[in-house]
């Protein structure tokens, strides 16, 4: 068994050790982790330590940088990212899809002649993307139905597990508006349980898949009419914004449309992008 790891200086990642762990983290991620997170990263490591059986940082990086990179980078990956979502989180956006992006996309035939996409970049364990859904199908409602497909990508496997499970603390689910809840909120049958689901009729319509943004290459089903590529962009630097950004977008079809978080600023980095609203540009070309 695993010893009990020491609170004081001697459970310290030394500078060399943390610095090597930055650079694995930034060339796998994109991520971009500075001297002020180390004791952040030290508690999130703490969980690998124990859970590797071993009783210092020194042995658990030693292990890490060699042997045991292939087996445990997936695990320090879920570790190292950041996982904060929220069912309509920054609620402006989801206003500007229901009263222009889809009357717009729907206008150019997206959702008759063919189905209308949507993509959760960085989905993380679905709040996003289930909000998107619930949207545009109530959106779709209101213009006689249209066909649509979501899907949701994030680096880590174990938030995508969730987020295709689709079942939250119904404490979670407190932003979504009643007229959502409603219909494509179930709750677990037994109330001691506190919590929900997603309806099935959305849940078919969603699909997900493992996605590391700093693939050369993002192997995803589009082009897609509308991304949400929010509060991700902040944890890159410059030249890994710029080179995530035109990825996404050349996976956009000509007048598809970019969400990106409030905090986030992207004038510049995407020749073939119009800025429309705050955070929310539109792919130039035929509409």
């Amino acid at each position: 068994m695993a010893e009990i790891l020491l609170a004081g200086p001697a459970d310290r990642l030394s500078a060399a050790q943390f610095a090597a762990l930055c650079d694995l983290v930034r060339a796998e991620t994109g991520v971009v982790l500075g001297a002020a997170k180390q004791v952040m990263v030290e508690t999130r490591l703490r969980r690998r330590v124990r859970a590797r059986g071993f009783s210092t940082f020194t042995a658990y990086a030693d292990w890490l940088m060699g042997p045991g990179r292939d087996e445990e980078l997936p695990f320090l990956i879920d570790e190292m990212t950041t996982h904060k979502t929220d069912f309509f989180r920054e609620p402006g956006h989801f206003d500007i899809l229901e009263a222009t992006v889809l009357p717009e996309r729907v206008e150019a035939g997206a959702g008759r002649q063919r189905p209308l996409r949507v993509w959760s970049v960085a989905c993380s364990t679905g709040p996003e993307l289930w909000t998107l859904a619930m949207v545009t199908e109530r959106f779709g409602d209101g213009v006689g139905g249209l066909r649509a497909e979501y899907f949701g990508t994030d680096i880590s496997t174990v938030v995508l597990d969730a987020a295709a499970r689709a079942i939250y603390p119904e404490a979670e689910t407190a932003p979504v508006p009643e007229v959502y809840r409603s219909r494509w909120l179930t709750r677990a049958r037994d109330p001691a349980r506190r919590e929900v689901r997603v309806a099935a009729d959305l849940r078919r319509r969603a699909r997900f898949a493992q996605l590391n943004l700093m693939d050369a290459r993002y192997d995803v089903p589009g082009p897609f009419d509308v991304a949400f590529l929010r509060n991700v962009l902040i944890y890159f630097d410059r030249d890994v914004q710029r080179a995530v950004v035109g990825r996404v977008v050349a996976n956009l079809v000509p007048g598809g449309y970019l969400f990106t978080g409030h905090a986030e600023n992207i004038g510049g980095y995407c020749t073939a992008l119009e800025p429309m609203r705050q955070n929310v540009y539109r792919k130039r070309g035929p509409r």
